[in-house]
């Protein structure tokens, strides 16, 4: 007769390791988790909390994801997370609308689009004189 192998004790409730690790989605959910109360408390210093909540809502239910708008966002926020310009990759999606606003608009739409730069603010007085009470 032949030996049998012998058996393995099975632990009840010992959690099995993962080969490759966390999953995307799990991984995402903890950033988001550790990211969330600081992103919140910035998003209500500035006055947009509501209007980021109801944009939530939107994309759940009706927030056209392929908008250009919701695109070029995006490509905003790729913009700022860059170390370095030259790292700096359109999405295939707002190329188009970057090429017709040249063709359209030139280079004056690309200057008004680009901001401030190295321009000053102008600053505000909050002040009301005496004689404007």
């Amino acid at each position: 007769m032949v030996p049998l192998a012998p058996t393995k004790k099975i632990v009840k409730g010992a959690r099995r390791k993962r080969l490759f690790g966390m999953d995307p989605t799990s991984m995402a959910h903890n950033r988001v988790v550790t990211l969330l109360p600081e992103f919140m408390t910035n998003l209500q210093e500035h006055n947009c909390l509501d209007d980021f909540l109801t944009f939530m809502e939107l994309v759940n239910n009706r927030y056209p994801l392929d908008c250009i708008a919701f695109r070029c966002f995006l490509d905003t926020v790729r913009w700022y997370s860059v170390s370095s310009t030259a790292k700096m990759v359109y999405r295939e999606e707002t190329k188009p609308f970057w090429r017709m606003v040249y063709k359209l608009f030139h280079g004056g739409a690309l200057r008004f689009f680009s901001g401030l730069h190295s321009v000053e603010q102008p600053k505000v007085r909050y002040e009301v004189s005496q004689r404007h009470r």
